[in-house]
């Protein structure tokens, strides 16, 4: 028993049997079909006093409110009572863009949690917030029901679920998971191994006079470089059960799910593909932990041999002047791509798994010794603020921009176009009431093994530093975990602007990833120092 953890997992569908408001983009979508199945996975750790609980959902963030939902949901179930520490539950999304919207509270009270939302305080004397999105959806009857399908699956009831249904909906059975997982534990053994699938790209184009765009256009004379690197590493654990059976898989890997982001369909995006390849290698009860590392800056998608959407999308940055004449990839908007990304990823953690069984010696080294220690804490970073020049130049522009229009009315394009010069008049409002952001941290060691999460979309290349200076053989990094903190830039993207660069894109800027990096190491460093 030397090596050995205790260990359970569970699988729930978080696939709804209704119609759902789709998370992401600027406009609405409403689901027409599932794709693939929505699916809460929980892996449940425990060795002596010590205990952890994984779960990873295909969604895209949690809400603290959401995790409130869940350890609430986990308490009324009388998981306490069996010893389960609900603060010791990590919650972590996969970011894809084909899931829930669901009711999201902002991290701080006084914020809005929709970045498109515009008070009208905000807005000069007059003028009001108009709300007539634009929509993907497709026609449908007096119930809400498609008239339309763009391929089979109907839903079981009628409607559209509401951002409240949605999250009782999610909580209750992300909850069920961690239940089902911590009531499951068996004697098992972790086995790490480490492979490549490049599926992670650079998505911010730099441009010669030092401006830098997501989604930027790369076949023209003005282009630089690409902002940053790519990580196509994977780290991985093979959870091996008595009957010297794989019974589960932990796999990180640096780049959100969001091939189908555009699409109407309900879809788990490439984590779903990967699943169905690994249900036909190693059978259905097979559980995958899928993983979402340092990816703020990553995409699916290559933009040098920028392939075109298969159709066009409601996102001008996507769709380009002049068709691409380029062949490389299949379009990574669209199930062609969603495919070659999940082979990709299958085929390697396959292959990883193989190549070890094969060879004893290093399948033994491999083996990680039972050792437990997670620590919680809050962690406090440096809220990135705006500068009196910025807020008279932000309050400048919204008055210009205003007075060129022929209506007193704000519309969606209109907050599309304000989106910048509004969120630095919203942080100079909230930073006269708090100068730090908090969020939930989760620091563990499992054997020689490391694992750190945040809530934000950080920038790959703080990902980088961690795990260059870990004292770990690997170190696991999840994003999106345990609530939500927006973009995390780095320097360099600050000075390149753009989405997820700007103020509006998040509460934390580069002087406060500079500290997340010291902060995740030193707590790593204190649980490796402890007897």
């Amino acid at each position: 028993m030397a090596n050995k953890f205790l260990v359970g997992f569970s699988a729930v569908e978080l696939t709804p049997d209704k119609r759902i408001y789709l998370q992401g983009q600027f406009y609405k979508r409403i689901s027409t079909h599932v794709q693939s199945p929505l699916l809460a996975t929980a892996m449940a750790i425990r060795v002596g006093d010590d205990q952890a609980v994984i779960c990873s959902c295909d969604l895209t963030s949690i809400a603290v409110n959401l995790m409130a939902e869940i350890r609430a949901e986990l308490v009324k179930q009388g998981l306490p009572e069996q010893g389960l520490d609900i603060d010791k539950i990590i919650v972590t999304a996969t970011h894809t863009h084909t899931s829930f919207k669901y009711r999201a509270d902002a991290p701080i009270e006084s914020t809005s949690s929709n970045s498109m939302d515009i008070s009208e305080g905000l807005l000069p004397p007059g003028f009001y917030m108009v709300y007539d999105e634009e929509t993907a959806e497709i026609p449908t009857d007096e119930q809400g029901n498609p008239l339309e399908l763009e391929a089979t699956g109907d839903f079981s009831r009628p409607g559209i679920m509401d951002d409240d249904e949605s999250l009782a909906w999610i909580a209750e059975r992300v909850a069920r998971a961690i239940a089902e997982a911590w009531q499951n534990c068996k004697p098992m053994t972790l086995v790490s191994g480490f492979g490549r699938a490049p599926i992670g790209m650079c998505r911010r184009v730099v441009y010669n006079d030092g401006s830098a765009k997501m989604w930027g256009f790369s076949n023209t004379a003005t282009f630089e470089e690409l902002e940053g690197g790519n990580d196509s590493g994977i780290e991985l654990i093979y959870c091996i059960d008595e009957a010297d059976n794989l019974a589960g898989i932990v796999a990180n890997i640096c780049c959100p799910s969001q091939i189908m982001e555009h699409r109407l369909s309900i879809s788990s995006d490439y984590w779903g593909e990967t699943r169905r390849r690994l249900y036909k290698r190693f059978g259905p009860d097979l559980k995958l932990v899928g993983l979402g590392g340092p990816g703020g800056d990553q995409c699916p998608r290559d933009l040098v041999r920028w392939i075109d959407p298969e159709t066009k999308v409601l996102d001008p940055n996507i769709n380009h002047p002049k068709p691409s004449h380029l062949r490389a990839d299949p379009s990574m908007f669209d199930e062609s791509g969603l495919r070659t990304a999940g082979r990709r990823i299958a085929t390697e953690i396959i292959a990883i798994y193989e190549e070890l069984r094969e060879d004893k010696a290093t399948w033994e080294a491999r083996v990680q010794p039972a050792v437990l220690r997670h620590e919680v804490d809050e962690v406090l970073l440096p809220l990135r603020r705006v500068t009196p020049e910025e807020i008279s130049g932000a309050k400048q522009s919204v008055y210009e921009y205003c007075s060129k229009l022929d209506r007193k009315g704000i519309n969606y394009r209109d907050r599309a176009e304000l989106y910048v010069h509004i969120g630095i008049l919203r942080r100079a409002a909230l930073q006269e009431e708090i100068d730090l952001f908090g969020f939930e941290g989760h620091f563990l060691r499992i054997g020689n093994l490391a694992m750190a999460t945040n809530p934000f979309e950080l920038f790959l290349n703080y990902g980088n530093k961690i795990r260059a200076r870990s004292m770990a053989e690997q170190t696991f990094l999840l994003q999106l975990t345990c609530g939500t903190g927006g973009y995390l830039p780095t320097k360099k993207g600050e000075e390149g602007g753009h989405y997820s660069a700007y103020v509006a894109s998040g509460y934390v800027g580069h002087e406060g990833g500079d500290a997340l990096v010291r902060e995740t190491l030193s707590r790593l460093r204190a649980i490796w120092e402890k007897e």
